[in-house]
C-alpha cells in the first residue's frame, strides 16, 4: 500500500510543469525502448544469433569500481543459459589490485590473471602489501582457480616478491612481511615449499618479521610464522596429504 506522504510527493511533482515534462519524457522512453527491444535489427540473422548464444559460454562483462582511494574491483560475466532462455551473472571479485583478462595458454579462451586479494591487510598495512598471483578460468558459470597450472607465472611471481623483500629489508620504515608470505605462497603453489621455510627461516632470524609478537597491530616473529601458516592452510596453499 501506497504511504500518503509518498503518494501526496508524486502528485506534487506532477504539477511542477519542468518535472513532468521530465517525467513524461522518462516514461515514454521506458515504453519505446521495451517496444523497441523486440524489434529484431534489420539484416541480422537471428538463427546465427541464437547458435552463438547457445555454443559460446561468454555473452559479455562488466568492469566496475566501487570503494574508495583503491578498493576494489569487480567484474560482472554474463552468460547465455539456453534452457531457461536468459542470462545468467557470476561476479568475479578482484579485489584492490584488478585483473586482466588474457588467453595465456593459447587454447582460445581467455583466463582472468589476479592476485589473492585475501593477503592485503592480512600481514600489514596496505602500502606494505602484497599478494602472490592467482589466476582463474570461466567454466559452465563459475570461476575455477587454475593458477597452478601456470607455473611459469607463478615463478615470476615469486621472483617479485622476492626482489621486493631483498629490496626493503634493510629499511627499518618498511615492514616486509607481506612480501615474504606471499613468496612462501607462491612457493607452495610450485610444490617447492622448502624454499618458501628456507626464506621464511632466514627472515625471522634476521628479525625482519619484527621482534616480539606483534607489530602495527599484526602477528610477529614466531606469531606470524605460525598466523601464515594457518592462513595457508585455510586458504588452501597448504594441501592434506
Amino acid at each position: 500500500m501506497i504511504q500518503a506522504p509518498l503518494l501526496t510527493a508524486a502528485v506534487d511533482a506532477f504539477r511542477i510543469p519542468d518535472l513532468r515534462r521530465k517525467l513524461f519524457f522518462t516514461l515514454a522512453m521506458l515504453v519505446a525502448f521495451r517496444f523497441i527491444a523486440h524489434i529484431p535489427v534489420p539484416g541480422a540473422d537471428v538463427n546465427a544469433l541464437q547458435h552463438v548464444f547457445e555454443t559460446n559460454q561468454l555473452a559479455g562483462f562488466f568492469d566496475l569500481f566501487s570503494g574508495g582511494a583503491h578498493c576494489c574491483f569487480f567484474t560482472l560475466i554474463l552468460r547465455w543459459h539456453a534452457p531457461a532462455k536468459r542470462y545468467r551473472s557470476t561476479l568475479g571479485y578482484w579485489g584492490n589490485y584488478g585483473s586482466r583478462l588474457i588467453d595465456l595458454d593459447g587454447d582460445g579462451k581467455p583466463e582472468f590473471s589476479a592476485f589473492d586479494e585475501r593477503f592485503v591487510y592480512e600481514f600489514t598495512a596496505y602500502v606494505f602489501s602484497s599478494a602472490p598471483i592467482r589466476i582463474w578460468s570461466y567454466r559452465e558459470g563459475k570461476l575455477v582457480d587454475v593458477t597452478r597450472t601456470f607455473p611459469a607465472l607463478i615463478q615470476k611471481s615469486a621472483a617479485t616478491n622476492l626482489g621486493y623483500y631483498l629490496k626493503a629489508r634493510g629499511d627499518p620504515n618498511t615492514d616486509v612481511r607481506s612480501y615474504v608470505a606471499a613468496y612462501v605462497a607462491d612457493q607452495y603453489l610450485l610444490g617447492d615449499p622448502a624454499e618458501g621455510k628456507r626464506v621464511l627461516d632466514l627472515a625471522l632470524e634476521r628479525g625482519d618479521l619484527g621482534r616480539g609478537t606483534s607489530r602495527l597491530g599484526l602477528p610477529a616473529g614466531k606469531a606470524y610464522v605460525a598466523a601464515l601458516m594457518r592462513d595457508l592452510r585455510r586458504w588452501g596453499y597448504i594441501r592434506s596429504s
